[in-house]
């Protein structure tokens, strides 16, 4: 007989109990769904619209030069308006109330 641990190796996306977790099984892994139902049983996550804007402004500072073609293109990646791009390139400031 098989320990459920061994059982569990057998575990696929569809197996699970909702939408959101199958999802991360089939993006993440399996492993990294089964160790969030271990971990966090009953909690319902939240995940901001505009999470990595900090990250993407210091990307924006690290990298754009401030040319015309760098900030069309910085813009259409990162979905921002050139305004945006502009304003986080004058700011070395990190905060969500700062740039947008």
């Amino acid at each position: 007989m098989k320990t459920f641990d061994e059982f569990l190796k057998d575990l696929k996306p569809e197996d699970l109990p909702n939408e959101d977790i199958q999802f991360l099984a089939s993006e993440g892994g399996i492993d990294l769904a089964l160790k969030v139902i271990k971990e966090f049983p009953g909690h319902r996550f939240y995940v901001p619209m505009r999470a990595l804007d900090d990250y993407k402004r210091k990307y924006i500072r690290t990298f754009c030069t401030g040319s015309r073609q760098d900030i069309l293109h910085f813009a259409k990646e990162l979905n921002y308006t050139q305004e945006a791009i502009s304003k986080a390139l004058k700011s070395p400031e990190i905060g969500r109330d700062k740039q947008g």
